[in-house]
């Protein structure tokens, strides 16, 4: 097998503290949160019937009262025909129900159902004590610094004004036949003592990661489109060319990608000669991945693309703010990851053992 192949670095730490630049290292550590937060709360939320994508939906709607399905989307950067899906789901269990605005009976909303808002509240204990957890030896100064940096963030990558507004502020403007102040029941379990945030900081920095991932990925998947990639697929190919051939679990390590997903992306990237499986001569059963010459083109087109937008979307944060937001993130990604290869991979950037046993 190849041994690791070591790329002309483009993002580098002058400083050695992170293994990228302070800015690239905060997008990196924000996917990977937010990919193991939702499998995290999926597993947390199951016993009840529910899972990350209906209790957020749920959550919009105790706090902003009836939603249309746009109003739902800017709420939650969930795309319209995810959140049909899961508006489906809600109705057929009785959670939710659907209705005609009183201004236009044309537009439908979505609204909750008293056994909506009881199962909510029971969510939002599972939340609450998930939160606290993986928030954990993080200061108030340092969430408040994070949450402000991903607000930042969120506005410039966010193009729409009211999907921008409605993350960052999270409640509804002034409507005819709708509230605009929260719910009281709306979340007990967060308030901001200082009022700098709708809900206590480490909720709200938590709610703008997950948003600012799905917007972020989002935009890089249409931006990649025309290297014939996805921001995943985009994700792999980067592994492979930094550490040369490697296993599937290292992928799943340093991607936070689930195996399910991993092996969809492989097959893809396999079947547009970007990537090859490979065995070793000791252990047939053992395959690794390993990047073929279209797949490192694609791929140094593509971190063109990446990195301008990395650029662009922290412009206005001062690298101080950069660094601290990303000591931040290592502490919330450490306490989330379900176990320590796929912490230290993520927080060092580097297989278990280091970059010598990509391809072992």
């Amino acid at each position: 097998m190849n041994g690791p192949v070591q790329p002309r670095m483009t993002s580098t730490d002058e400083t050695g503290e992170f293994p990228f630049a302070a800015s690239d290292y905060v997008l990196h550590l924000l996917a990977a949160i937010a990919m193991f937060r939702d499998a995290a709360l999926d597993a947390g939320l199951k016993p009840l019937g529910l899972n990350v994508g209906r209790f957020r939906t749920l959550s919009v709607l105790v706090r902003c009262g009836p939603s249309t399905m746009s109003e739902l989307s800017a709420f939650s950067a969930v795309d319209r025909t995810t959140l049909t899906r899961i508006a489906d789901h809600l109705v057929g269990a009785e959670l939710a129900q659907r209705s005609g605005a009183a201004e236009d009976r044309r537009r439908v909303l979505l609204d909750l159902t008293d056994a909506g808002r009881r199962l909510h509240h029971k969510g939002l204990a599972v939340m609450a004590k998930h939160n606290t957890a993986i928030t954990a030896g993080a200061s108030d100064k340092d969430l408040r610094t994070a949450a402000q940096a991903l607000t930042t963030i969120v506005r410039n990558q966010t193009k729409n004004e009211a999907t921008r507004a409605s993350l960052i502020r999270f409640t509804r403007e002034d409507s005819p036949d709708r509230p605009a102040a929260p719910s009281p029941d709306a979340n007990p379990f967060s308030v901001d003592p200082k009022q700098q945030f709708p809900l206590a900081p480490g909720d709200h920095l938590l709610r703008l990661i997950t948003a600012m991932a799905l917007i972020r990925d989002s935009a890089m998947d249409a931006a990649l489109k025309a290297v014939g990639l996805s921001m995943n697929r985009y994700r792999v190919l980067g592994v492979l060319v930094r550490f040369g051939a490697c296993r599937m679990t290292d992928l799943a390590n340093l991607t936070a990608m689930d195996r399910t997903s991993l092996t969809r992306i492989a097959d893809h990237l396999v079947r547009d000669d970007h990537v090859e499986r490979k065995t070793t001569a000791h252990d047939r059963r053992q395959v690794f991945l390993e990047i073929r010459p279209a797949g490192r083109q694609a791929h140094l087109t593509a971190l063109e693309v990446v990195l301008n937008n990395n650029r662009m979307i922290l412009a206005d944060i001062p690298d101080e703010a950069r660094r601290e937001t990303a000591r931040t993130l290592k502490t919330i990604a450490a306490n989330l990851a379900p176990n320590p290869a796929a912490r230290d991979s993520i927080i060092d950037y580097a297989p278990p053992g280091g970059p010598s046993n990509a391809a072992a």
